[in-house]
């Protein structure tokens, strides 16, 4: 991969920024080129690209050229050097829209984060050949001729420009969204080490920097505590995390991980300004509760103006956001790309044509990254993203987690016959009251688990419990810690027979459930690994195995093949006959 002859590689041809930025979308989307194009990364590391064959044609010389498109001042500090770290770049560069669901949790700390530091280069990479073009536009207006600057050197076609449109409504062009401030410390630092010059590592050039200490004050401190306590941050909390809780768990929640926060960041020439107001920054980072507070402020509702103009949105750990509330992912993209309810100074003559149209959201990059694929990011981008690059998938076959159980209780799987999607979860629950809880009102023993993957399942168990007077406890997210240790109690000593636990609670706890004799699973995890752990936890007796129920239906085979891995999965959703043993 030649990622440092970089930006040398649009000189004398019309790079993908300018392209994309110069594409008139009003004549049409351009072509598909029904078969994949040429040069289009087919795999990402292990993880195949979907979608390739509605890539349009007009992208070709992109993925024919050598080499990465991005400024050599940032392909020369690149850090990564992997096949599959250029494979992305390669993807980034050509400003398709990307769901990228096989991203990895870090495996340890301080290991480099090559997915972050690609998109990181190719959103500053973004940002410097945006100011590139305003600068040429400024020389131009002036009548200097371009200000020394060549076109062709700043990697920037002449069509767009010879119009003098080279900006949108309003400055911030980056839109970074993270569940955790310790995720926004991190892009920060990976910035301060691809932008910043200077002596040492990139928390001390960061220091230098405007904003630079406060920034570090506010977002990195948890990084110096936790060594001392081992502490594990709850919902913007320190909390102990023991070490008998899985590494995976301990590597998402060390730092600090609160979740609201916002700020802007100023790129200028060779340097970065933290905290700089929105309406003069480049990039804003927050997270979704972040805006979304400042939009519905009742003292002052900002109508979040500054999110006209943004031209690349990434939303990396996609997985954790929908353990929080992804409504407020969605409810943020609503004010993406609005046109401004006031011109904030901008001069309209050099306003992007497409802009003024109305058209922004059809050039908006949205890039997002999850550890596996779920329904709602594949609505989000049905339905909220429309990009006329196209869009692809990375996708990795799962394989299953049933070789990680330590013992092997019966396992039963229920076919729910279903129809359309709305109706879906209520046949669910009519197959559930029908067939599963008779077997729980003559079960003479306690200690089994119901699990639920959604809050909206857990308040319609918890209530279908209640008027049937099975003798339950109820484990949500929402308990505080005496709460659920109290909870946990009463089920191990069989003071209750069922204890109905949610997959959030699972996500920000990781419960060890002493007790447990069977599971029910009445929805599937969407982290398969959680599957494995209740499982696990199934105490077996020479008089019994245990046993594991689960209901599942057709819309339910991403999470199926994340446990039984993906041929098993299928055979199960298309078999005749609708029970299944695994033994």
């Amino acid at each position: 991969g030649g990622g440092g002859g970089g930006a040398r590689g649009e000189a004398g041809s019309v790079g993908p920024f300018s392209r994309h930025m110069g594409w008139d979308v009003g004549g049409g989307a351009p072509e598909a080129a029904g078969a994949a194009v040429e040069g289009l990364p087919e795999r990402v590391g292990r993880a195949q690209v979907l979608g390739r064959a509605g890539v349009p044609g007009v992208q070709a010389a992109h993925w024919a050229s050598e080499g990465l498109p991005v400024k050599t001042r940032l392909a020369d500090r690149r850090r990564g050097t992997s096949a599959e770290q250029e494979a992305f770049l390669k993807l980034l560069t050509g400003y398709l829209d990307i769901l990228h669901t096989d991203r990895p949790l870090k495996a340890s700390k301080g290991a480099p984060d090559e997915h972050m530091e690609a998109y990181l280069i190719h959103c500053l990479n973004h940002v410097l050949l945006s100011s590139d073009a305003i600068r040429m536009g400024n020389a131009a207006a002036e009548g200097s001729a371009g200000g020394g600057l060549s076109t062709s050197a700043a990697g920037l076609g002449t069509e767009d420009l010879s119009a003098g449109k080279d900006q949108g409504f309003t400055r911030p062009k980056v839109l970074l969204v993270y569940p955790f401030r310790k995720f926004a410390l991190e892009a920060v630092l990976h910035i301060a080490d691809l932008l910043v010059s200077g002596e040492g590592n990139a928390r001390m050039r960061l220091e230098k920097v405007k904003g630079g200490k406060a920034f570090l004050e506010q977002f990195g401190a948890g990084e110096e505590e936790e060594e001392e306590d081992g502490g594990v941050g709850g919902r913007g909390s320190k909390r102990a995390a023991g070490s008998r809780k899985p590494p995976d768990f301990q590597e998402l929640f060390r730092g600090d991980v609160d979740d609201h926060f916002k700020f802007g960041i100023k790129v200028t020439k060779g340097a970065i300004s933290l905290f700089s107001d929105f309406y003069s920054s480049d990039i804003v980072v927050t997270s979704p509760l972040g805006l979304v507070t400042l939009a519905n402020d009742r003292d002052r509702a900002d109508p979040l103006d500054f999110l006209s103009s943004v031209e690349i949105a990434v939303v990396d750990r996609a997985d954790v956001l929908q353990m929080q509330n992804w409504e407020h992912v969605i409810e943020l993209w609503g004010h993406l790309n609005r046109i401004p309810s006031k011109q904030h100074g901008v001069d309209i003559m050099r306003v992007r044509q497409w802009y003024l149209a109305g058209q922004a959201r059809q050039y908006r990059q949205t890039v997002a990254l999850s550890a596996f694929p779920t329904a709602e990011l594949n609505a989000f981008f049905s339905q909220r993203c429309d990009n006329f690059e196209g869009l692809v998938k990375v996708v990795a076959p799962p394989r299953g987690v049933l070789a990680a159980l330590e013992q092997q209780p019966k396992q039963l799987y229920e076919r729910v016959a279903v129809g359309e999607t709305a109706d879906a979860e209520d046949r669910r629950f009519a197959h559930f009251m029908e067939k599963v809880v008779p077997r729980l009102e003559g079960a003479q023993t306690s200690g089994l688990v119901l699990f639920v993957r959604s809050y909206f399942d857990y308040v319609r168990m918890r209530k279908a419990l209640s008027d049937r007077l099975i003798s339950f406890v109820a484990l949500s997210e929402y308990a505080e810690r005496a709460e659920a240790d109290r909870t946990r109690t009463q089920f191990m000593k069989g003071k209750a027979k069922v204890l109905l636990y949610s997959e959030r609670a699972h996500f920000y706890h990781r419960y060890r459930v002493r007790g447990a004799k069977d599971v029910i699973f009445y929805s599937l995890p969407d982290h398969p690994e959680y599957f494995s752990e209740l499982v696990n936890m199934v105490e077996v007796a020479p008089e019994s195995r245990g046993s594991v129920t689960v209901l599942f239906h057709k819309y339910d085979s991403l999470q199926l093949g994340r446990v039984v891995g993906v041929r098993k999965a299928k055979s199960m959703l298309q078999a005749p006959g609708d029970s299944f043993m695994i033994a």
